[in-house]
């Protein structure tokens, strides 16, 4: 991450500054300064370490299967008196830096000729650090900055390094207010949530809105609760929105998984948890039946009979409890809504699973169908994101819950003709 950061510093010069007094790196100092900003007050941060570690532990497994952000937080900031400086701690870095001054400004004013160095550097690591210096591959031999060029043009190499040391808090100050947002999480939530620029918003469609689906307009135009949401969680992190559009949250599980988006709006049943993380729940759902005319499903025990079949979306939380629950049932997947009530309508199916704030519009499709009181499952709504993404869960869990607060949810249902829906608590 050092030499990273001296390549970024290289980088962030402007083209068009090239062949310019202002066309190279301003110093030796600022240079160190940028690659030091990034090895230690990015690398060793928490933020970077929440990142890091779940990355270790999924690619090196065994022993480290178990890293945690705090752990590794811990690991790299232990502190300990050292002989090398480039391995020294943050603590006592700085004595490393002092003695290499203090030896280099002899050397300047010509109070230490270069024959006594060796001595002079293993009695100060004595005195500074309490060490003993066993050879100079470990003491004065170390550093190839001792070098005649910047002796002689009597400014050494470790005036600048004191200089670039100071210079790092002073920077790292100034790119956090750049970057500061009431939400923000340290920064991190750009590298994880938007990694490509935009945020990617899954969302899933249905004849209807409802908290979960959006609908279609004429022009295949989507609109509805998810796609609200989505656009207010954009408008936060000050990112354009790329929506992706699928039939089913089964499939939204799935780009959610494998990162083909960046958010999705779905049920978070423990079978979800297990693949994607969530945020807190914007709206509580309750699964019930859609009951055929023809039928005489009453009670959702009148289901559980072996003469019924039960259509459900695949992939969705309310088809894989409504599995659980009928022992005698036949139920059977379908790929879409519209799959689903053309069952239905064609008497293959008698009772259909979905969520109740769902049911009334599909009612309307079949005259005589009862929606069944009471539910087999009730289930949070919320946003999810990959896992092994901390920092972006936090910011989705923080916008969720202001979302709820500042009345931006139930506007989203409002807008959506949801008004008789109540916002989760």
């Amino acid at each position: 991450m050092h030499e990273c950061g001296h390549g970024l510093y290289e980088e962030g010069i402007a083209q068009s500054l090239q062949r310019t007094p202002l066309g190279h790196a301003e110093s030796l100092a600022m240079h160190e300064s940028q690659s030091r900003l990034w090895e230690n007050l990015v690398g060793r941060g928490r933020p970077f370490c929440g990142v890091l570690a779940p990355q270790i532990a999924e690619v090196f497994g065994n022993g480290m299967s178990t890293l945690d952000a705090e752990s590794l937080y811990r690991a790299v900031n232990r502190v300990a008196p050292s002989l090398i400086r480039v391995e020294a701690d943050e603590v006592t870095y700085g004595l490393h830096v002092i003695i290499r001054f203090e030896l280099e400004q002899a050397l300047v004013d010509g109070r230490l000729a270069i024959r006594d160095l060796p001595e002079a550097w293993n009695a100060r690591y004595e005195e500074y650090l309490g060490l003993t210096v066993p050879d100079d591959a470990h003491g004065v031999l170390q550093d190839v900055a001792l070098r005649d060029r910047e002796i002689d043009d009597g400014r050494g190499d470790f005036e600048i390094l004191r200089t670039r040391c100071s210079a790092l808090p002073r920077r790292l100050a100034s790119t956090r207010r750049l970057l500061s947002h009431p939400h923000s999480v340290d920064g991190m939530h750009f590298l994880q949530l938007v990694p490509t620029g935009k945020l990617r918003v899954g969302v899933a469609y249905a004849p209807a809105p409802t908290p979960i689906f959006v609908a279609k307009d004429a022009a295949g135009n989507v609109h509805g609760v998810p796609l609200d949401l989505g656009n207010a969680l954009a408008r936060t992190l000050g990112v354009p929105i790329e929506i992706v559009v699928v039939a089913t949250t089964g499939e939204l599980t799935d780009a959610c998984s494998s990162g083909a988006i960046d958010i999705g709006f779905m049920p978070a049943d423990d079978e979800r948890r297990t693949r994607v993380d969530f945020s807190p729940p914007y709206f509580v759902i309750e699964s019930t039946y859609l009951a055929a005319g023809s039928s005489d499903i009453k009670t959702l025990a009148d289901v559980d009979r072996p003469e019924i079949t039960v259509v459900g979306i695949a992939g969705s939380t309310t088809m894989r409890a409504a599995g659980r629950s009928l022992k005698n049932a036949k139920v059977v997947p379908a790929k879409s809504v519209d799959e689903a009530m053309g069952m239905m309508k064609a008497g293959t199916a008698q009772a259909f699973a979905l969520t109740h704030d769902a049911l009334p519009t599909l009612q309307k499709q079949l005259p005589g169908s009862r929606i069944l009181d009471g539910a087999f499952q009730t289930t949070g709504v919320a946003i999810a994101v990959q896992k092994t993404r901390p920092a972006a869960l936090e910011y989705v869990k923080n916008f969720v819950e202001s979302a709820k607060a500042n009345g931006i949810v139930r506007r989203a249902f409002d807008d959506a003709r949801l008004n008789g829906l109540s916002v989760a608590p």
